[in-house]
């Protein structure tokens, strides 16, 4: 009987030598994001609204493997709400309302087939949902999984390939968290207080599961780390008190999220208090910004 570790460098070499591709996991034990879950097109639907608003009249646009998207535009320009029908053959799956349908991503897990349906409600920074379709296999019913908020991202890309991950086999999507959008300071600025969040994609339904991937985290901290330390050499005088008036302080905040995220609640406030107490004057602020930093990361789960 041959040694399993010779039976596998035999196969490998035979492989090798018919010119074949290595088999997922051949050469390591989990597979990588895009072979879980692949991103396998675009559909463009804003240009098939912008026709039929042209028109005046309702369509059906085919979004591929017998799922099809009945949209009724705006009726006139007093009432911008157009509305878009999800439907599994001659079945009706979900309908929604919406200022603007824009995109249908459509992503493949194996024998497992995703639709995310992208609206917009015409905001300057995003405005976006994604609306998360699946069907578990071949002839099985179309199911509506959720929604998650795009919201204020911060490209123009609102899918892609980036976005896909893989953990323990299964599959991923990450999203930035943008809770913090315009938290004590500009829309621009507060885009360093976003944080990633992750879903796992089953059949039946979205799980938020952030504790996935607590190394992308410290990845993120890594990088902040460095923002604080190059903008407090920038510094000629300490400020008399923290603000997320200036670029340390908003570094410094993104800092504490990223610890509090990661469960790692003392780190975070024990962090922030240290470098508050070293790069400013005083302490002025630091209890009343503790507080609301707790209330907006209690909005929602994450």
């Amino acid at each position: 009987m041959l040694h399993p570790t010779l039976k596998k460098t035999l196969a490998f070499l035979l492989f090798l030598s018919i010119g074949l591709p290595l088999p997922v996991g051949f050469g390591g034990d989990s597979p990588g994001p895009q072979d879980c879950l692949r991103l396998t097109g675009e559909i463009k639907i804003q240009e098939f609204f912008h026709t039929l608003l042209e028109e005046k009249r309702p369509g059906t646009l085919d979004l591929e493997n017998g799922v099809t998207a009945l949209i009724t535009p705006w009726p006139n320009d007093h009432e911008q709400v157009a509305r878009l029908v999800v439907r599994d053959g001659n079945k009706d799956v979900a309908s929604f309302r919406k200022y603007q349908f824009t995109n249908c991503f459509l992503l493949e897990a194996g024998p497992v087939r995703h639709w995310i349906i992208e609206d917009w409600n015409g905001a300057a920074h995003g405005g976006c949902q994604h609306r998360y379709f699946c069907r578990a296999a071949a002839g099985e019913p179309l199911r509506f999984l959720g929604t998650i908020w795009v919201g204020d991202h911060r490209t123009d890309e609102t899918f892609g390939p980036g976005q896909i991950r893989c953990h323990n086999s299964q599959p991923f999507v990450r999203y930035d968290d943008n809770r913090f959008a315009y938290f004590e300071t500009s829309f621009a600025e507060s885009t360093a207080l976003f944080f990633p969040s992750f879903y796992r994609l089953t059949p039946q339904c979205l799980v938020l599961d952030n504790r996935a991937f607590p190394e992308e985290y410290r990845q993120e901290i890594v990088k902040i780390d460095a923002e604080v330390k190059k903008n407090a050499t920038q510094m000629q005088l300490k400020p008399k008190k923290i603000s997320l008036g200036d670029d340390l302080g908003v570094w410094l905040v993104a800092r504490t999220i990223h610890y509090l995220v990661l469960r790692e609640e003392k780190r975070a406030w024990k962090s922030l208090e240290q470098d508050v107490a070293k790069y400013y004057q005083t302490k002025q602020g630091l209890a009343a910004l503790k507080a609301k930093i707790r209330q907006r990361l209690a909005k929602s789960p994450y």
